[in-house]
């Protein structure tokens, strides 16, 4: 069956739940279409899941687009934009195959993480260039 994310979208500043609900229906060559729509992602109404995961603290995870326990399933952008808010994992494919994930970016509204420049670094201070408006966060001097 081919099933369109529009039908499942009940609140469009919070997708997440529509994309729980229709994985949750996806079975066996199934299809997804995303379209070429923006689509915020939040951690309310995700799927909580318990995961051990390298690179990552172990824990409970909340998760947008749980692909578990699933086979030959399609999940189509067509030029789709994810947009995640918060500490929520975008994808989890876990105990499936022949899972098929294209046409779509994903991104984090706030980065989980910031960079900066090391302009000078000695024993006794470093010197760095920081971008507080890129990534929504600042630095105090002390």
């Amino acid at each position: 069956m081919v099933y369109n994310i529009k039908d499942f979208i009940k609140d469009e500043k919070n997708c997440t739940p529509a994309f729980v609900e229709a994985i949750g229906v996806m079975e066996d060559g199934d299809v997804l279409l995303l379209g070429s729509e923006l689509y915020d992602m939040r951690v309310e109404g995700a799927r909580i899941e318990h995961y051990y995961m390298s690179n990552n603290d172990y824990g409970v995870k909340p998760i947008a687009l749980p692909i578990i326990n699933k086979e030959n399933i399609t999940i189509k952008g067509e030029g789709a934009k994810l947009v995640f808010h918060g500490e929520i994992l975008p994808v989890v494919v876990d105990n499936s195959k022949n899972i098929t994930l294209s046409g779509f970016s994903i991104d984090y509204a706030v980065p989980m993480y910031s960079q900066s420049e090391i302009i000078e670094a000695t024993p006794d201070k470093t010197v760095i260039k920081f971008d507080g408006e890129q990534f929504n966060c600042r630095v105090d001097e002390d």
